[in-house]
């Protein structure tokens, strides 16, 4: 980061590493990254019972009775 001196209310700049001249060059670092397993972490959802399938069949018929009252 720098900010200019000169100016009273001078905004601060960002720039990349000021390396010298006579500095020897790093070897770039091998650059990695993780693949989750998406089966593992996210298995299939259980499929719904047949019992759960029935009360909401039920609860959406009580529901039109009532509208229509």
């Amino acid at each position: 980061m720098e900010k200019n001196i000169t100016l009273p209310h001078g905004s601060w700049k960002i720039h990349g590493k000021i390396i010298p001249d006579w500095m020897p060059q790093k070897e770039p670092i091998q650059k990695t990254y993780y693949l989750p397993d998406i089966e593992k972490d996210y298995p299939e959802p259980p499929p719904p019972s047949d019992k759960s399938l029935q009360e909401s069949d039920s609860s959406s018929e009580l529901h039109v009775k009532q509208s229509s009252s």
